[in-house]
């Protein structure tokens, strides 16, 4: 069973892995080192297989494996120095593709018992692609993960890729506007001017339809930003919350009642806190939004 976490791995993990001569597939790669600084056709191969794990289901880069097949598991087994600083030389080939790649790696690294360490590094998909190598001079190439390693994407795929992203960011973006209109309908519903507030009252509910749709099509964006799911579930809570007390209100005013101004009275009091909540939120999800749309 291969490792579906980067917690999932170990040293045996890996040494069962090649003790079954298990394949390279599209769900990990196996790299005996970070290339050289004058290997500029190594250099391109490891940003290639970013792209490519990034562009496909994502996957994992598990470093200190020797290419060497003729070797035993164990003699594979070569590690990096464990006084390498990873991250940082690592880092500038995700950061290098277009757009550039999020990452993690296991920290701190497996451990050999000859003191050098194994280091797995998690690509995981992304939905801010498809991503590319290469720069505007001498073309671009949008890598895909197979199960024959590192292939080229076709045209279609390319498109479909940049069409489901545009997609999904115009879709982040009504998601915007609702949030502001809902804030809207939560500023006119609380009633503040106490010389209102005994006669006057919104016959406004507040409707979550649309953003409840959204998150439904955006979530493999907005899974990137947990705060932002966070104050979206608030919102539609409060929203219940507020609309189930409108109904009862509603009911309540359709009838000749005798005390109408102390009915209305209630219902604005008991409903200008739970305004202000939504006002909030909205205005928290809005800043969490924006700053998503601007990372991707």
């Amino acid at each position: 069973m291969l490792p579906q976490s980067l917690s999932e791995w170990s040293v045996d993990v890996v040494l069962t892995l090649l003790r079954t001569a298990m394949f390279e597939s599209e769900l990990f790669d196996y790299k005996e080192a970070l290339p050289h600084p004058k290997d500029e056709s190594g250099k391109d191969r490891l940003r290639r297989a970013c792209c490519a794990f990034a562009n496909s289901s994502g996957g994992f880069l598990v470093f200190g494996i020797s290419d060497d097949k003729a070797k035993s598991p164990e003699d594979r087994l070569v590690g990096l120095e464990s006084l390498l600083d990873f991250p940082e030389k690592f880092g500038n080939y995700p950061h290098t593709c277009t757009p550039a790649i999020a990452w993690n790696f296991l920290n701190p690294p497996l451990t050999l018992s000859n003191g050098r360490v194994l280091h797995i590094v998690h690509v995981p998909k992304s939905w801010n692609g498809p991503h590319a190598q290469g720069e505007p001079s001498s073309g671009w190439r949008f890598p895909k993960r197979t199960n024959k390693g590192d292939e080229d994407m076709s045209m279609e795929e390319i498109r479909s890729g940049f069409l489901g992203y545009y997609e999904k960011r115009l879709k982040l973006q009504l998601l915007r506007s609702e949030l502001a209109a809902l804030k809207e309908v939560a500023g006119q519903a609380c009633v503040k001017d106490q010389t209102q507030i005994a006669s006057h009252y919104s016959l406004d509910s507040f409707d979550t339809q649309v953003i409840e749709s959204i998150i439904a099509d955006t979530y493999s964006i907005t899974a990137s930003a947990p705060n932002l799911l966070k104050l979206l579930a608030q919102i539609r809570q409060a929203a219940r919350v507020a609309n189930n007390t409108i109904r009862i209100f509603f009911g309540k005013v359709q009838l000749p009642l005798s005390n109408m101004a102390v009915q209305v009275r209630e219902h604005n009091e008991f409903m200008r806190p739970k305004c202000e909540n939504i006002i909030n939120l909205c205005e928290g999800a809005i800043k969490e939004l924006d700053r998503l749309l601007g990372s991707v």
